[in-house]
């Protein structure tokens, strides 16, 4: 499970690297509010991945004398970290881009092209990490036999205990939300010259990422505390040992 999460991981890293460079290009070219809300975000969830990839990292290492069982929630505590990022800086760095945009009598926004075209690339590279991530969270109903359909979908999301690859779809389909959102406000603006739909879309940005950090934090709050297994695992265990006492 670590090696199909580390691969989730480095497709969304690389992917976001190369795609904050591009948008920041974009808002220094465009001076739109949304450009620079997507660009917080992007570099923000390129600096999350590799906190992932540190979490990964030292939840595997071996007990200690210290540390007897082991190291294993290191990975929920990163990924609770990369919650609280989206949310601190991210977040509130669209908001306040937004509300400023917003109160600017003299905010304008050019080359809007630019921006179409980058965030048309942009919504290829963040649409195949989430791909990458979904058949591998597909994978593991599959794995276990079972057939892949809305119901299995949501309970494996409910029931998962890999936060990195919940994480990544989760960072992932934000993405794609702000893309959407940013596309809409700039073309907005340009078809009525009126730069409050430019303001708006920051703000909306601002507003999904928090909504989206907030939902990762709570998840990744319940795994750090210590969650019970799943009731189909139970079944399971259950099942297993009266067959052993047979």
């Amino acid at each position: 499970m670590v090696g199909t999460s580390k691969k989730a991981v480095y497709a969304a890293l690389f992917g976001n690297l190369g795609i904050s460079i591009a948008k920041l290009i974009a808002a220094l070219l465009t001076n739109s509010s949304a450009m620079w809300s997507e660009t917080y975000h992007s570099f923000s969830d390129t600096f999350n991945q590799l906190l992932l990839l540190i979490g990964i990292k030292t939840s595997s290492r071996i007990p200690t004398e210290r540390h007897p069982f082991g190291y294993g929630k290191e990975q929920f505590f990163w990924s609770f970290i990369v919650a609280t990022l989206l949310f601190g800086i991210s977040g509130i760095l669209s908001f306040e881009k937004g509300f400023t945009s917003f109160y600017d009598p003299v905010h304008q926004i050019a080359n809007t092209n630019i921006s179409y075209v980058i965030l048309l690339i942009s919504a290829i590279f963040e649409g195949n990490a989430l791909r990458i991530a979904f058949n591998l969270f597909k994978g593991t109903i599959e794995a276990r036999g079972e057939k892949v359909n809305l119901y299995t979908l949501f309970k494996e999301f409910q029931e998962s205990k890999d936060p990195t690859i919940l994480t990544v779809m989760v960072e992932d389909s934000a993405a794609l939300l702000g893309i959407a959102i940013a596309a809409i406000g700039i073309y907005l603006s340009d078809v009525t010259n009126n730069m409050i739909y430019d303001a708006l879309a920051s703000i909306s940005i601002g507003a999904v990422l928090m909504l989206f950090a907030f939902f990762l934090a709570k998840e990744n709050r319940a795994l750090l505390i210590g969650e019970a297994m799943s009731k189909k695992d139970h079944s399971k265990i259950i099942e297993s040992v009266l067959k052993f006492q047979r």
